[in-house]
């Protein structure tokens, strides 16, 4: 009997030291996988393109908010294209639809920053991550629900934790998470079109500006776009020089070639 008691006492000891030291740990473990069962999307982290093949096809040359580039389609409807101070839809006589918005390259980070505890996030991962939407997709991009282990620090675990939950929330398709580098910009795209999701989105960034595209599948078919014909886009991506036309009409629209 006094032996039992002694193993019960020791036991209880051994509990209550391990979560003294622990507790919070294993809590905050328990909860990181908990959101990686329920949305799976945080265990991706981004890698680079499968596809780095770029179509030829024949297509047109746009000129759109401060923006030119190239699309490997030339059947775009002019009547059903809509303009506004940043954001520009492209509507094409196959179904296919490609919207562009433009923004600061911050819009996405103030938000983030605005829905957290601001000190606590500046104490976990410093100023850094906050000078750009770029550098916040990194950080989000890089949290998983494994990166919390035993050993992790109280406030690291905290400012962890919060990552997670943004990014369950923030990731717009989950069947694919990339990488992007073109000449002057950086940036991620969302979704697979192996996979035929109901959209892609492309997000790319300067110091000082952000760009978004999304592909949008047409209603009850699946999305009609390939890895090649998306980086024709995002490759040929650049500001509009001072000597090319200012205009941002449909009329401004060069057939690539001609």
């Amino acid at each position: 009997m006094t032996r039992t008691l002694t193993i019960l006492a020791t036991i209880v000891i051994l509990g209550a030291v391990y979560l003294y030291f622990f507790g919070f740990q294993t809590w905050m473990m328990w909860e990181a996988h908990k959101i990686g069962r329920r949305s799976p999307v945080v265990n991706l982290v981004p890698v680079a393109l499968p596809d780095s093949s770029i179509s030829l096809a024949d297509g047109r040359k746009l000129s759109y908010l401060g923006y030119d580039f190239e699309i490997p389609w030339n059947d775009v409807d002019e009547s059903k294209t809509t303009l506004t101070a940043n954001r520009v839809v492209l509507v094409f006589h196959s179904g296919k639809a490609l919207m562009l918005t433009t923004g600061r390259g911050h819009e996405f980070t103030d938000e983030v920053v605005g829905q957290l505890d601001a000190k606590t996030f500046r104490e976990a991962y410093g100023d850094s991550p906050m000078q750009s939407d770029y550098a916040m997709w990194q950080l989000i991009g890089s949290a998983t629900p494994d990166r919390f282990t035993l050993r992790t620090p109280r406030k690291e675990a905290v400012g962890a934790m919060m990552l997670l939950v943004v990014k369950a929330v923030a990731i717009p398709e989950s069947s694919g998470f990339y990488s992007i580098e073109t000449n002057g910009f950086k940036g991620f795209q969302w979704g697979n079109p192996q996979s035929h999701p109901s959209h892609i989105v492309a997000d790319l960034f300067t110091d000082n500006a952000g760009l978004e595209f999304i592909f949008p599948a047409q209603k009850n078919h699946p999305l009609d776009v390939t890895q090649a014909e998306i980086n024709r886009i995002l490759q040929s991506v650049h500001k509009t020089v001072a000597t090319s036309p200012n205009s941002i009409s449909t009329a401004d629209l060069v057939a690539v070639g001609r």
